[in-house]
């Protein structure tokens, strides 16, 4: 069950999704482009990120957000695209999601911090192969 939302600061709204000793926080931002990674750094003490997005945003986004969390320490920063359109909210695409998250972090104890480049299908993909 998630709490409340609180802001963080001016451009961060940070939800704690409350389940025992799996619970954790969503943060919901924006202008973050240059700070994600000192700004996700402060919650994930993993060393690596997937980042889920769409071609067109990722080819606009992805570099400057993976230079980004690099800077922060992620030693591992990857990135898998999903298409544009609710057509692509489907069941293969979410398999393609799992296969990418353990094609590129084959151990369990190593999960990747998931980050969503974007919204819509690729929020809606992402977030549930997060979980």
């Amino acid at each position: 069950m998630a709490s409340p939302a609180h802001r963080q600061s001016d451009r961060t709204v940070r939800i704690n999704v409350d389940l025992g000793f799996r619970s954790y926080p969503i943060l919901i931002g924006e202008n973050w482009l240059n700070d994600v990674g000192a700004i996700v750094r402060k919650y994930a003490a993993k060393p690596s990120a997937m980042v889920f997005t769409s071609p067109h945003i990722g080819g606009l986004f992805f570099p400057q957000v993976a230079k980004s969390l690099r800077m922060a320490g992620f030693r591992k920063v990857i990135r898998h695209d999903i298409p544009d359109g609710e057509r692509y909210k489907n069941q293969r695409q979410f398999d393609l999601c799992l296969r990418a998250l353990s094609r590129e972090f084959p151990d369990p104890g190593n999960s990747p911090l998931v980050i969503n480049l974007g919204g819509g299908v690729v929020a809606d993909l992402g977030g549930f192969a997060a979980g």
